[in-house]
């Protein structure tokens, strides 16, 4: 029997409890309180091994709503997030029918190989460039989306060296994209391929291939997305 291949999240984690506290720095402005959601942080599937099967880091923008705010506030730590995202992961993602899940769903069966059976997301880890959301609107308060910089920056990197997938993909479009080229380097300067939908770069040595489309799979034609499926397909063949 195939011996699962551990990961080693130290790291990630000490990241991660960054993201605790920038809460409670943000929790106790009386302005942010009622509209600051409960912190996301990203945990591999159970089963989830790069080493068996082409792997996937799906990077969306952020949660929509209060993400289980009151079941954080009852218990703050990372280890509860963790455990929040995993059950929501088993649980709820299969019964999520908008355009980020279907995608998601598309985009493991599509690197999962033929012959093989899988039980759901075992190969692709989600995460988002914001860790925390704004319950009252989408596009973040800058007095919630400036904080974040920084630690998102450095977690998304933790995150792609922690979980080492085969390839990451952005459906971030253009929301925080300047994040997004602190993390991978500048597209203009670096030797992306570039089409209408979508940019992409191959793998080296030291980074997974990437795949970067420039719109939001809510905003995105069924077209779009069979082409983002053919090319992620390809960047991990």
């Amino acid at each position: 029997m195939r011996r699962v291949v551990s990961i080693d999240d130290s790291e990630l984690r000490r990241a991660q409890a960054k993201w605790v506290k920038l809460f409670e720095d943000l929790y106790d402005s009386l302005k942010l309180r009622g509209r600051l959601a409960a912190p996301f942080l990203s945990v591999s599937p159970v089963g989830y091994d790069p080493a068996a099967r082409p792997s996937v880091l799906l990077v969306g923008q952020v949660t929509k709503g209060k993400w289980y705010k009151n079941a954080y506030l009852k218990q703050k730590s990372a280890t509860e997030r963790r455990t929040r995202t995993r059950t929501y992961l088993e649980k709820e993602s299969p019964k999520n029918r908008g355009a980020f899940w279907t995608f998601a769903r598309e985009l493991s069966k599509e690197l999962t190989e033929e012959n093989e059976s899988s039980n759901g997301l075992q190969n692709l880890v989600w995460t988002n460039l914001c860790k925390l959301g704004d319950m009252k609107n989408d596009q973040l308060c800058p007095q919630i989306f400036a904080p974040q910089r920084d630690l998102a920056i450095e977690t998304l990197r933790l995150e792609i060296e922690t979980y080492r997938p085969k390839l990451v993909v952005f459906v971030t479009g253009d929301w925080a994209d300047c994040w997004v080229i602190a993390v991978v380097g500048d597209p203009e300067r670096a030797p992306w391929h570039k089409a209408q939908t979508c940019w992409w770069r191959e793998s080296t040595t030291k980074e997974p291939a990437m795949l970067w489309t420039r719109r939001h799979p809510r905003g995105a034609t069924l077209a779009m997305r069979k082409a983002w499926l053919r090319k992620a397909k390809l960047l991990t063949a």
